[in-house]
């Protein structure tokens, strides 16, 4: 690994998470302030500055928000059918 490299690994964060959650019955708000205490503590040791890892989080964020905005609109379309019961038959699977 080079210096300042950081590897990006999120399969194990969201193992964390689930295993935080679920298994220590932790509150939602702990294991990311954790993973955010975790994260700076890293990014100082690379010697990151905060303007690099702000520009890496919104470029992280801008990557992904097209997808969210989809989901959010698919959400939003069968909302609508089960409100006009139009999707009754969906009823007996909820």
């Amino acid at each position: 690994m080079f210096k300042g490299q950081i590897v990006d690994d999120a399969g194990d964060s969201d193992w964390n998470l689930t295993f935080s959650l679920i298994v220590l019955e932790l509150e939602v708000h702990i294991p990311f302030i954790t993973v955010i205490a975790l994260t700076s503590l890293l990014a100082i040791r690379m010697e990151q500055t905060w303007e690099e890892l702000e520009t890496k989080i919104l470029n992280s964020i801008v990557s992904v928000f097209q997808a969210v905005i989809i989901l959010f609109m698919v959400g939003m379309v069968i909302g609508a059918w089960i409100q006009g019961k139009m999707a009754q038959g969906w009823n007996s699977f909820m």
